[in-house]
């Protein structure tokens, strides 16, 4: 997909060669919340990185396992939102925000277990991922949801596009 570059791809999967299938720690399954705010946050942090093309935002415990990345493509001026999966696409991802909730349409980027919703750096929801009260909640179809701190790297990646 267009959204992640093969850096970002061979970056990402470089690190998750060396895992035998790890998974990411989330919510306890079948745990439902009515407001997001109230789910544990999903164990990890933000790792950030920038490079010519291109910056990173990836979460998770550390290496090998990043299960969500935000990335910016600074040539095409364009946010890529990936969630980790081995699903097959086009899937549903929804964002939730304080203020905001958002389906996006994730395709799958073959051969690299993600799916990728391609973004302009302008999209009122980035700001609203940026800004919102503490974290916000990534749910992919089939897939438990991911409770993410809005820390400054989502800020960094997203103004690295603008």
């Amino acid at each position: 997909m267009k959204a992640l570059s093969h850096v970002l791809l061979a970056a990402v999967i470089s690190v998750a060669a060396c895992a035998n299938a790890a998974q990411s720690p989330q919510a306890p399954e079948g745990e439902d919340y009515e407001n997001y705010l109230d789910a544990p946050q999903t164990p990890g942090t933000w790792l950030y990185s920038d490079e010519a093309a291109e910056s990173l935002g990836l979460f998770g415990i550390g290496n090998p396992v990043h299960p969500f990345v935000i990335r910016c493509d600074k040539q095409a001026k364009r946010i890529g939102l990936a969630r980790r999966t081995e699903k097959e696409g086009p899937l549903t991802l929804v964002i939730t925000t304080e203020t905001t909730t958002r389906q996006l349409v994730a395709n799958k980027v073959e051969g690299y277990g993600l799916v990728a919703a391609d973004l302009s750096p302008d999209d009122p929801l980035l700001d609203a991922m940026a800004i919102t009260k503490g974290r916000f909640a990534v749910e992919l179809e089939g897939e438990e949801p991911l409770y993410i701190p809005a820390w400054a790297e989502v800020t960094r990646v997203i103004e690295d596009c603008r």
